[in-house]
């Protein structure tokens, strides 16, 4: 079972009343306590027992390794319990520390939710040490994929520095496949849920708070599941009233400028010095316009190898080798260029009400990098951004769309015309930001689909 933090060797004997948090799965189980001299696994060598997560005991031992060897463990005096209640969450606040957020970009919205971040760390602290496992996951972009490595050094930061035997079994990060946590993914989850002894907490990072997403978090809601969400794309107030904590920026009056990765950023640097990176990489792969460099090789990499969905330790190990980013880099831009060169070749513009609609049937792209999505932008970015461009990507089951400034500037918000598609014909998911935002179709809709765009660009008024 290998832990986060390895304690040093002691012979100290301990004799304390403790609260049960976690156990393993055995007859004589070993426990994982919360107490006033802080958590720690409970080793049944000597003893014979098997309570309940949530029991209180009062045990004796030693100390060795870090882990406790009980000589005896005996169930708390049940006048004591609720002593032990009061004392429970006392020993619980003792470990928790939060500091001031690192307010990264001089942003009203980043501000006003400081708090939002400290409450979101306290809430996440606390779990770690109730050793709730958590279930993450996160999409496949660079700014999800960033959003979870600043979760995962969240977890690992304070179970060092806490000395929390947290099981790294008990952190399972998942890379999404799409922007929408649907019933079959919440149904994949659950099944394995028999695993744990308790059930995880389920993180959902830069996807989940949407329309297509209510089903499935209610679903886990009804099972008893605590949900969280970062996420910074436009909400659906129904699926966020699912989720047991948010950091979402439209709730505090911002927007989707404030990519996943930075929010994530701000929420981990309340306990530790996160390095800033990784959101300055979720910014220029969202394009934001709080990038200050829009240069880094890095989200072109990290979206490169996306497709391999790799383990966040793999991720975590192309980052910080900068031999392997240029190699990478030069493979993904190279397949980018083949890629563009191909869809310029295929592009059909329309100028209609004044913007510049450019039509790019994707049947011919088999490969997986890069993906449609990527496609689309590349042969938006080679159309320019000066003009009121609008490049729309398709196939027989989906739309990609992307914006340029001007195109906005006329009226043209990519998700507001998604949600003016739904009310017209039937479709199976989409949504996204105004400049950037995509639809999976129902079969034989592309035609459909098509028509209402067009009207929807003549109705268009500014």
């Amino acid at each position: 079972m290998p832990i986060w933090v390895n304690k040093p060797l002691y012979l100290n004997f301990f004799s304390m009343e403790a609260k049960i948090v976690y156990k393993s799965f055995a007859s004589n189980p070993d426990y994982f306590v919360l107490s006033g001299k802080g958590v720690f696994r409970v080793v049944q060598e000597d003893t014979q027992s098997d309570y309940e997560i949530g029991e209180f005991v009062e045990l004796e031992g030693k100390e060795k390794g870090g882990a406790i060897y009980a000589e005896s463990i005996e169930m708390a005096a049940e006048e004591n319990e609720k002593t032990l209640d009061k004392k429970a969450t006392a020993w619980k606040a003792s470990l928790v520390e939060v500091s001031e957020p690192g307010n990264f970009v001089d942003s009203p919205t980043l501000k006003a939710m400081a708090p939002v971040f400290k409450e979101a760390s306290m809430f996440l602290q606390e779990k770690i040490i109730e050793m709730t496992p958590f279930w993450v996951r996160f999409d496949e972009d660079a700014d999800g994929i960033t959003s979870a490595l600043y979760l995962k050094g969240f977890v690992e930061h304070f179970v060092r520095t806490k000395k929390i035997p947290y099981p790294e079994s008990l952190f399972q990060a998942f890379q999404a496949e799409a922007p929408i946590f649907e019933e079959k993914h919440f149904k994949n989850l659950h099944e394995n849920v028999d695993n744990y002894a308790k059930k995880p907490l389920i993180v959902l990072l830069d996807h989940g708070g949407n329309e297509e997403s209510i089903s499935a978090l209610s679903d886990a809601k009804k099972e008893g599941y605590e949900l969280f969400l970062v996420d910074h794309h436009p909400p659906n107030m129904e699926a966020i009233s699912k989720f047991d904590f948010t950091v979402q920026p439209f709730l505090h009056g911002g927007d989707s400028t404030l990519p996943t990765g930075l929010l994530t950023y701000e929420l981990a640097s309340t306990i530790m010095p996160a390095e800033k990176k990784y959101a300055k990489f979720a910014m220029q792969g969202d394009k934001s316009p709080y990038a200050k460099e829009t240069n880094y090789k890095e989200p072109v990499v990290i979206d490169y190898i996306s497709t391999e969905k790799p383990s966040l330790k793999q991720y975590e190990s192309m980052l910080h080798d900068q031999e392997k980013i240029d190699f990478l880099y030069a493979k993904s831009m190279a397949a980018r260029r083949k890629a563009a060169e191909e869809a310029k070749k295929r592009a059909v513009t329309d100028e209609i009400n004044g913007l510049k609609l450019t039509w790019l049937d994707l049947s011919f792209h088999t490969a997986k990098y890069p993906p449609k999505g990527g496609v689309t932008q590349g042969l938006h970015e080679a159309l320019g951004e000066g003009e009121a461009n609008v490049t729309i990507g398709f196939d027989k089951e989906r739309l990609i769309f992307r914006v340029t400034g001007k195109a906005e500037a006329l009226g043209f918000k990519a998700n507001e015309l998604i949600d003016s598609l739904k009310k017209v014909m039937p479709i199976a998911s989409g949504g996204g930001h105004p400049r950037a935002a995509s639809v999976r179709l129902k079969p034989k809709t592309l035609e459909k689909a098509r028509e209402e765009i067009e009207g929807y660009v003549k109705r268009l008024r500014w």
